[in-house]
């Protein structure tokens, strides 16, 4: 007598040799329920019996360990109401939230001095080497915080304390007005905005060409 959980050899051999056929075609429907639907049907087509009229496995035994067929899960829908952010509880990351306007909010230190003792004030500092576009401005900050105030990390926030203190208008973001003076330039590396470096481009550009040469009117 057969023995309903082993089906008969060369049935066997059919199904295993039809296998990557099978799924490939039973892979091309959407949902589970039409890849349940085609694999019953191409079950049937290579010439397995099914005893039951069903592609179930628990009342098929040629089906028994065939892999489950699942549709892919949709995405989580995203809560819109929520702003992402990489870690909202690093103290840099605190620094820099998104306004209801889109733009980012900045801390920017109050309390920096830039009379450092030994060294030229912000004021005389400007005063000799007279920038005159946001790019040579930009470079002067990231200059002065970095060589004359000892600072090794220059953050977006400390440049924007710089031009406070200048009384130069802030562009409206700093951090790509930064990215695209470094890009424009070479003067500064913004690799790293919490650590933005004087390239020695910029350095050369601030010892030898500021100030610039006044054009002759005419």
């Amino acid at each position: 007598m057969p023995d309903p959980d082993n089906p008969k050899p060369d049935t066997f051999d059919r199904l295993l040799d039809a296998m990557p056929r099978i799924a490939e075609a039973v892979n091309a429907f959407g949902s589970e329920k039409n890849q349940r639907a085609a694999l019953d049907a191409l079950i049937r087509a290579i010439g397995v019996p099914d005893e039951t009229g069903s592609a179930d496995e628990k009342a098929n035994p040629v089906l028994r360990g065939l892999p489950t067929l699942q549709e892919p899960s949709a995405p989580a829908a995203k809560d819109e109401d929520h702003e992402e952010s990489d870690d909202d509880n690093s103290p840099k990351q605190a620094k820099r939230r998104k306004g209801k306007n889109g733009k980012k909010s900045y801390n920017v230190p109050k309390n920096l001095n830039f009379a450092p003792s030994g060294q030229p004030s912000l004021y005389e500092f400007i005063e000799e080497k007279k920038p005159r576009t946001n790019d040579e401005k930009s470079l002067l900050a990231c200059y002065y915080l970095s060589e004359m105030m000892g600072f090794q990390d220059v953050t977006v926030e400390r440049i924007l304390a710089v031009y406070i203190a200048a009384d130069w208008s802030p562009p409206a973001h700093p951090d790509s007005s930064l990215r695209g003076a470094a890009h424009r330039t070479g003067w500064i590396d913004t690799a790293n905005t919490d650590s933005i470096k004087v390239t020695w481009k910029g350095e050369t550009h601030i010892k030898s060409k500021m100030p610039g040469e006044k054009k002759s009117a005419g």
